[in-house]
């Protein structure tokens, strides 16, 4: 039913572009969880979960009100107002535990909208300010990567300093481990420590195994 030419345009994109490597998480596992997660939003009902957060090895039990589902890069995520926190928090399904949907009935914010918060949610979180340092032999990738720095300053010796926001310091950590030896954190102090006690605990832990190899052998 599509005109020629937007016919054509069609078969030319399926010809010539590819997209892969998307971030796809199986929902093995999952149904039953979002099944009870979407009657909840459906019936306004409250529900009892157990959370495995990314910052804490700690689970914790809560109680959500359930105002939406987002799909976001591969995820499902549920949008509601936690009792714990006593505010809207974002909930990725995979680190529910245990969840048990109830009786008890809420009543949802006159004039929330999912789309709304879910523009403004990662604006709105605390967030780490990062600076750090690429010497000269890795200058290129972060050239090759500007469109992720807020800023972005080459200096005379041929190194860049970049800046960037992030969630917390070890979604930070893990960033700038990604470049190895080719950074440096120059800010915040409380980054450039947790680095080098990830980097020593990593070193350790290689140490140990090695001795440990040499033992056997």
């Amino acid at each position: 039913m599509l005109p020629d030419e937007q016919r054509q345009e069609v078969g030319w994109a399926r010809r010539s572009l590819v997209a892969s490597g998307l971030l796809r998480a199986g929902l093995e596992g999952q149904a039953s969880t979002l099944e009870k997660l979407r009657r909840g939003v459906r019936e306004l009902r409250r529900v009892h979960l157990v959370y495995q957060s990314s910052s804490s090895p700690e689970v914790k039990a809560r109680k959500l009100d359930p105002y939406g589902l987002v799909h976001r890069m591969g995820w499902w995520y549920v949008v509601g107002y936690c009792h714990l926190r006593q505010a809207v928090r974002l909930f990725r399904i995979d680190r529910i535990r245990e969840l048990a949907l109830t009786d008890e009935a809420f009543t949802q914010p006159a004039g929330f909208d999912v789309r709304q918060y879910m523009e403004t949610e990662f604006l709105e979180q605390p967030q780490v300010q990062v600076r750090m340092r690429f010497i000269p032999q890795g200058a290129f990738i972060a050239q090759d990567g500007y469109s992720a720095w807020d800023s972005w300053e080459e200096q005379t010796d041929g190194s860049i300093i970049v800046t960037f926001r992030s969630p917390d310091l070890n979604w930070a950590a893990s960033t700038v481990l990604a470049y190895g030896p080719l950074v440096e954190v120059l800010d915040p102090a409380a980054l450039r420590r947790t680095v080098q006690e990830w980097a020593t605990a990593v070193a350790s832990t290689y140490n140990q195994n090695e001795t440990s190899k040499g033992i056997r052998e």
